[in-house]
């Protein structure tokens, strides 16, 4: 039964952290100025997508009960939107790579999970 809770209540903060991660990366995602932000922020495009996501999947993974492929699909979905909304906005563009590498830092949390079966 206690485990039962500890497993209940590592899935509700998983969620918490999961939807305050998805808030703070749109937030990030559609600044029109993201130049402008700390170095710290704007460590390098390819870094941050690839960590944003594969940190993302993990929450999702850990929080909600869904199948690979519904996870996978669902984080698609995000990263195709911010890349959609980004198109509209000044000075960002919609760009394939940033998408495909989201679903890399996906791919590489799942392959992660499998291989070390946690």
């Amino acid at each position: 039964m206690q485990t039962f809770l500890h497993l209940e209540k590592v899935r509700f903060f998983s969620k918490l952290i999961f939807i305050f991660l998805v808030v703070i990366i749109s937030v990030i995602a559609f600044l029109p100025n993201y130049d402008k932000l700390p170095e710290v922020v704007s460590i390098s495009g390819v870094i941050n997508h690839f960590v944003a996501f594969l940190v993302l999947a993990f929450f999702l993974d850990n929080g909600y009960k869904l199948t690979t492929k519904s996870a996978f699909l669902l984080l698609f979905a995000y990263g195709f939107f911010i890349e959609f909304v980004q198109y509209f906005l000044p000075n960002r563009c919609f760009e394939l790579l940033d998408l495909v590498v989201d679903m890399s830092g996906v791919g590489v949390f799942y392959i992660l999970k499998r291989v070390m079966k946690f």
